[in-house]
Formats: C-alpha cells, sequence, structure tokens
C-alpha cells in the first residue's frame, strides 16, 4: 500500500511542474520521458498487485471479469494466426502425393541399396506376367492335334481313339483309347471331325459326364460329322469324344475317303483361347494420371521390349488371314486351290495379282492354326501343303458330291513357309468347287483361314530376385497392360458360343432363333433371341454351323446388311452346313444369321439329327482374335495422347 501511495505522491507532483514551462528543459524532458516510462511500468504492476491484494469480493471478482474478457478479446483478435494453424492442419491433410513421394524415395532408397539392371527388371516382369493365370501373354498355353489313320467301328456310347499325336503342349493324350487330360484352367475351343458311312451323333465328355449341349449329328452319312463348341475346363480335366446316341448300334470310320490316299477318318483339335473365367483381371476405374513419371517411363520402356519378344504375343492372335473365292472352279489332280479375295490379313503376304495367287506366305514364325473349306460337286480329296510338301495327318475328303469337305491342323511353321492346300489324289481327274450353293446369290466356294497361336519358341521361365519396389509395382504395371487398347494380354477378351435344339422353321430373309448359351464374355445376348450386340471393337473368328433337312443357303448379316464375304450354303440337304469367317465388328454392332436366298424357299432345322437323343442343330461362336490395328480402328499404346490429339485436331480441319 504504501509504494502504491509514493507512486501516486509522485505523479501528482510531476503534473503540478509541467504547468510551469519555465521549469522545462532538455534535460528534464528526457528524465521525464524516462520516469513515465517507469511509471506506466510501475502502474500497470500496481494495478494487477492491486486486483490481486484486494480484500472486497465484488471488486475482485469484477476485475476477475474484466481480466477474463480482456483475455478472451485477445484470442479473438489473432483469427489469422488462427487462420494460419488450420491452412497448416490442411496441408498436412492435402499431403498424400508427399507421403507417398516419400514413401516412394524410401523404396527408392531401398532400390538404390539394392541395385538392379533395366535387364533384371525385364526378366523377372516378364516371368510374372507369363505365370500370371489371368493373362495369356504368351499366346494359347495348352493345345493338341491328334488324328486317327486307321479304320474304326465305334459301338454306341463308346469313344473314339486317336493313335496319332501331331502337336501337344500342356495337354497329354497318355495312348490311344485315354481322354485327352488339360493341365491348365482356361477356356477352350474343340473340333472334332469323322468320315462316318452312317447317320450319327457325337458329343463331349468331361471326366466321364456328357456335355449335351455339344451334342451334334447328322442325317446322311458318306459324309463329314463336324463337332465344334467352345467349353472351359479345369487342370486335369479329362477329355473325350463319345459315340453318344447315333441311331446306328455302331458308326463306321473308314479311310481312303474321296481319293488314293489314306488320309485320316478322325481328327481332334482342342486348344485354350482365354484364361478361366474365375480367374481374369478385372481393373476398374483404371487412371494412368495416378502412376509416378518414374512408372511411366519405365513401364513405357518395358512395353516397347515386351512387344518385341519373339517368345510373347502381347497383341493376342494378331497373326491372322482368311482367303476364299465365290466362283467356279476346276482343280486339276496334284493342282492346288486359288483364291481371289481376301480380308483382315495380318503378318501374311498374299498376292492376288501375282503368279502365284494360291500360297499364302508366313511372315513369322509360330505354331498355326488352319482350316480349310470348299463346296464341291464331286467326291475330292484335300491336303495342305507347306513348301510343296503334303502334311499327310491333314488329309481328308468325302465320297459324296454336293457336299461341304474341311480340313484343319495345328502346325509349326517357320518365316517364309509357304501355305497351299491341293486336290491330292482325288479319285476323279479333275474336282469342281461350285458357286452359288444352296441358293440364289454368289456363296464362298472356297475359304482358308490361318492364325498364329503360339509363339514356336517358349518362355524360359526363371525367377529372378529383385528389390520390394519392383515386386510391389507388378500390381500397377498388369493393370497398366490390360488397359492399352492395343493389346491383348488376357487371351481373347470377348467370346460367346451359342446353340439350338429346337425344330426352327425359317422362311427366307427370317433369322435363325438361339437358346442355349455355353459360354459368354463381352458380347451381348439374350436367350431366346436371334441377335447379339458387340462389346468390343476388332477381329473375329466367327463360325457357324446349321443341320437342315433341306439344300440351305445362310448368311451372316452386320446391322441388318449381309456380309459379302459369308454367305455361305450347302447343295444338298440332311446335313450340316458350315460358314467360317474372319470378321472386322465394331462396338454397338448387330449380328444375325439368316436363311438368305435358299432355292428351296423355306427351310427347317434338323431335330435329334443323327441321334435318339436331342442334339444342337444349330451352333453359332465367336471369339476375338486381336485388337483392330487400321485407319478406321485407331488404338494407342502406352499412353501416346501426344499422337491422338494432333490426328482429332487434324481430323477437325
Amino acid at each position: 500500500m504504501f509504494k502504491n501511495f509514493q507512486t501516486l505522491f509522485s505523479i501528482i507532483n510531476y503534473m503540478a511542474r509541467s504547468r510551469h514551462p519555465k521549469s522545462s528543459s532538455s534535460s528534464s524532458s528526457s528524465e521525464t520521458e524516462i520516469f513515465v516510462k517507469k511509471v506506466h511500468h510501475n502502474k500497470k504492476k500496481s494495478s494487477s498487485e492491486i486486483e490481486y491484494y484486494s480484500n472486497d469480493k465484488k471488486t475482485s471478482q469484477k476485475s476477475e471479469k474484466k481480466h477474463k474478457k480482456h483475455s478472451s478479446e485477445s484470442e479473438k483478435c489473432k483469427p489469422k494466426h488462427k487462420k494460419h494453424s488450420s491452412d497448416s492442419e490442411k496441408s498436412e491433410k492435402c499431403k498424400p502425393k508427399h507421403k507417398k513421394h516419400s514413401s516412394e524415395s524410401d523404396s527408392d532408397s531401398s532400390s538404390e541399396s539394392e541395385k538392379c539392371s533395366f535387364e533384371d527388371i525385364y526378366k523377372y516382369y516378364k516371368y510374372r506376367l507369363v505365370t500370371d493365370e489371368s493373362l495369356m501373354v504368351a499366346g494359347s498355353t495348352a493345345y493338341t492335334y491328334a488324328n486317327s489313320n486307321i479304320s474304326q467301328i465305334i459301338p454306341r456310347n463308346y469313344a473314339s481313339t486317336f493313335n496319332e499325336n501331331s502337336l501337344n503342349y500342356n495337354i497329354q493324350h497318355l495312348y490311344e483309347e485315354s481322354p485327352f487330360y488339360v493341365r491348365e484352367d482356361g477356356v477352350y475351343i474343340f473340333f472334332f471331325v469323322i468320315n462316318a458311312e452312317q447317320a450319327s451323333q457325337f458329343s463331349l465328355f468331361i471326366n466321364g459326364i456328357e456335355s449335351s449341349l455339344t451334342r451334334c449329328g447328322n442325317n446322311s452319312g458318306a459324309g463329314q460329322l463336324v463337332v465344334r463348341n467352345m467349353i472351359e475346363l479345369k487342370k486335369n480335366d479329362a477329355v473325350l469324344i463319345r459315340n453318344s446316341e447315333s441311331t446306328a448300334n455302331s458308326v463306321e470310320a473308314t479311310l481312303f475317303i474321296g481319293g488314293k490316299q489314306k488320309g485320316n477318318d478322325l481328327t481332334f483339335l482342342l486348344m485354350k483361347i482365354s484364361p478361366s473365367m474365375s480367374k481374369q483381371c478385372v481393373v476398374k476405374d483404371w487412371n494412368e494420371e495416378c502412376l509416378s513419371r518414374r512408372n511411366k517411363y519405365l513401364f513405357k520402356k518395358l512395353t516397347e521390349k515386351l512387344l518385341c519378344d519373339k517368345e510373347l504375343m502381347m497383341k493376342g492372335f494378331n497373326i491372322h488371314g482368311t482367303f476364299w473365292t465365290s466362283t467356279a472352279q476346276t482343280v486339276l489332280t496334284e493342282a492346288d486351290v486359288v483364291y481371289d479375295n481376301y480380308s483382315n490379313v495380318s503378318g501374311l503376304l498374299w498376292n492376288p495379282t501375282g503368279t502365284n495367287p494360291e500360297q499364302v506366305k508366313i511372315l513369322e514364325d509360330g505354331v498355326y492354326k488352319l482350316f480349310y473349306l470348299a463346296n464341291i460337286s464331286t467326291p475330292a480329296q484335300f491336303s495342305f501343303f507347306v513348301n510343296g510338301n503334303p502334311l499327310d495327318n491333314t488329309t481328308q475328303g468325302i465320297n459324296k458330291g454336293a457336299s461341304q469337305a474341311t480340313l484343319r491342323t495345328l502346325v509349326e511353321l517357320k518365316k517364309n513357309d509357304l501355305v497351299t492346300v491341293r486336290n491330292h489324289t482325288s479319285v476323279n481327274s479333275q474336282i469342281v468347287l461350285s458357286a452359288n450353293a444352296g441358293g440364289v446369290y454368289n456363296s464362298v466356294s472356297a475359304i482358308l483361314t490361318i492364325f498364329k497361336i503360339a509363339p514356336l519358341c517358349k518362355p524360359e521361365l526363371k525367377e529372378c530376385k529383385l528389390n520390394k519396389y519392383h515386386k510391389v509395382c507388378y500390381g500397377k504395371f498388369r493393370s497398366y497392360l490390360v488397359n492399352q487398347e492395343c493389346l491383348q494380354v488376357q487371351g481373347s477378351p470377348a467370346l460367346l458360343a451359342l446353340s439350338s435344339d429346337v425344330h426352327q422353321i425359317v422362311p427366307v430373309n427370317s433369322n435363325f432363333d438361339w437358346n442355349n448359351t455355353l459360354i459368354q464374355k463381352n458380347i451381348r445376348h439374350v436367350n431366346g433371341t436371334d441377335s447379339l450386340i458387340i462389346s468390343q471393337d476388332g477381329i473375329y473368328d466367327v463360325f457357324i454351323d446349321i443341320a437342315t433337312n433341306e439344300s440351305p443357303q445362310l448368311a451372316l448379316f452386320i446391322n441388318n446388311l449381309p456380309d459379302a464375304s459369308f454367305i455361305f450354303g450347302r447343295d444338298s440337304g440332311g446335313a450340316r452346313c458350315l460358314g467360317r469367317e474372319f470378321v472386322k465388328l465394331c462396338k454397338g454392332d448387330v449380328l444375325t444369321v439368316k436363311n438368305y436366298e435358299s432355292h428351296i424357299g423355306t427351310i427347317s432345322t434338323a431335330t435329334n439329327s443323327g441321334g435318339n437323343l436331342v442334339g444342337q442343330n444349330c451352333v453359332w461362336m465367336l471369339f476375338k482374335l486381336s485388337p483392330s490395328d487400321d485407319e478406321n480402328h485407331k488404338s494407342y499404346c502406352c499412353g501416346n495422347k501426344k499422337k491422338e490429339k494432333k490426328e482429332k485436331k487434324d481430323e477437325k480441319k
């Protein structure tokens, strides 16, 4: 208290002296200034002391409230600082990239400590891709071609046997009567052909159980029965073809059909075209912009090298071509069939104006699937020839005219090999390929399709060690490859197998209906309807097989327009009419199969053809071979957006 009164007295004394200006001087003013500062400081101190030591409760409460108010106001006066702190919090929240970058930098540092060359990185990623069960970067990884060159009598409910195995990879056939054991999960296509003297009915059996939707037959003998379909198989499944319920007690398969060569009376072809449906890689909401600059650069370099690797097929079954003619043609014995049209040719060479329009040159080593179909008016026998030499295990024919003859095989071919189809020692000195088979319009009289299913040299699978960074990045790299439009690393990404087992009466220009679906992926179809809708651009392998009681002429229609290269027919009834073509299709295309212009007018499908059980009288299969690669179907690899933008600008101009 004393100190406070002393301070108050000093202030009063100072104020009294300040009223007399004469007493002020420069020195006194400076002293006064110092004194004021000192007093002000003491005043602050004294006020706090007074408040603290006051005995009056009301006074002290007021002073406390005043003090709190002052402090709260001082807090309110800090919005800028508070905002600054929230900004810092926000910046912390917006640091996923920096955080990610830091983690990447950590992994980068680890990768620096565990240095590896680009070659090591490439080997590691290649090994992971080849062994990934959701992908098929090395083409078909399971296939077989077998045939029989001995006569057989196959009783009802007995299996057919094959005494020759021409080509096997990941499918085992241990002995003549053994099933075919599949060593990989996947979606497979199969062919079975028998030259039978009687009406017959056969179907595929898996692990001893019949797959009834594959049961097919013919109502007439002395010709070929072709059973073809698509089905999903599991690892170690046992597959065989059995005489299901043919009308005759037994079916006789004979040799020397249509010609002087022994040939073969049964063939079986099985090949994987896609991973198992349950194991396929699905990438949702992919955004390439999420990749770091380092990953983009690395992935692009890896992809460029993968595309050049001869052990891989990063663009799917992209070596393919169709060669055909729709004119009548006389083919002498030991002469080759000549073609005058082609479509969707890539990686093969055929010159329609050259001296050898019957030859197709192979431009790349590989395992190839060859298919040939001809409409003939006389008994005939054909063989595939490579460089002028016959493939004896492909020789087949028919003993009657006014029908279709087919060949198919899997064969290893080298670059510059020449492939032809020859009238190989037919019974007659010459055969005639018939035009306008079954109808009014020009139909395909002969057609050859070729496509590469696998590389000739198989990948060397050597697991190599690599740092953690690249192991973690494999999932991103796989997503990157799956989303490149110019690539096809998942086998065939779009496929469909349909059939019909009901009796249909189909007038001219009317469609066939399809009531059974064996397998379906990325192609839209509703059972009981007559059309399907394509979901992806690409080159498709399309196969149609319809058993009719009359001589038909059929056609594939795309968006209600006939495909001129896919008009096919048969000059006799009571058997199956086949059509085959590689077709370029676009997303949204609507496909139907019509009775185009059959001579007889209305045609009807056969019921339970060749047997006692319900069979499939109509079969329609298609699968995507490869992405489209031309000016009308542009696709870009490795994120080449600059080229895409430039071309779009040029188109607008």
